[in-house]
């Protein structure tokens, strides 16, 4: 479908979604931990994924309504997966009122945004606000606190890097919190895109949280990590905070 260098596969699946991915051109050997503080930085939902044991950057976006929107959304794909940030205004706030009611969310001003506590009548916990060019909204996955142990660190961010390659339109991204579930969405399809970017993260929230919670532990996290990556200089588990 898309040619253009250094893009080098994408696919169209159910739903207008539109997903592409080349390989990471990072460097080599990068922790999962590093891996998703990058990920932080990149724009709209891009990440970093382990997809079949190859780290790729991938994007996806929904198919727009305008004419020759494939081509369009192609466009839009190779700028997130160029780096390159959205421009423009940021949506205007009686707007994002009038969105977020039709989502039929419970939801309060807060300093830089807004704290949304439920949606069609489920429970959850969103923060939405703006952004330049766009809305983001997130919601905290796990808290990681300062003092966490390094094995938990490094167990958790090794099984969400692999989960991002399963997420559609959300991302996961390590900040000071801990781990977050984020979407976005363009001031220009605000209207349409708003509510699909909070149900996304709602959906990737509860897709991982019940793992992410379990390898808070720093025994299980020992595990899961002499499982999916064993030392090969130690036979035995690796020991806390190495």
């Amino acid at each position: 479908m898309m040619t253009a260098e250094p893009l080098v596969n994408s696919r169209l699946e159910a739903g207008n979604r539109l997903v592409a991915q080349r390989p990471w051109l990072g460097e080599r050997g990068q922790r999962p931990v590093t891996l998703l503080q990058r990920t932080a930085a990149l724009p709209g939902t891009t990440r970093v994924a382990r997809v079949a044991s190859a780290t790729v950057l991938l994007a996806d976006t929904y198919l727009c309504q305008e004419d020759n929107a494939c081509a369009l959304a192609e466009r839009r794909l190779l700028r997130q997966l160029a780096g390159i940030q959205s421009e423009g205004p940021q949506p205007d706030a009686e707007l994002v009122t009038m969105l977020l009611t039709e989502q039929q969310a419970v939801f309060e001003p807060v300093d830089g945004g807004w704290s949304i506590r439920s949606m069609r009548g489920e429970p959850v916990e969103l923060a939405v606000r703006p952004i330049a060019g766009g809305m983001r909204v997130e919601s905290l996955l796990v808290q990681v606190p300062a003092a966490a142990d390094a094995v938990v660190v490094e167990a958790l961010s090794e099984f969400l890097l692999e989960a991002q390659g399963h997420l559609q339109f959300a991302r996961v991204e390590l900040s000071p919190q801990g781990f977050l579930i984020t979407g976005a969405c363009a001031t220009a399809q605000a209207e349409e895109h708003l509510g699909r970017a909070m149900a996304a993260v709602v959906r990737g929230v509860k897709r991982l949280v019940a793992e992410a919670t379990a390898l808070t532990d720093v025994e299980l996290a020992s595990k899961y990590l002499n499982f999916v990556a064993p030392s090969p200089a130690d036979d035995g588990p690796r020991r806390s905070g190495a």
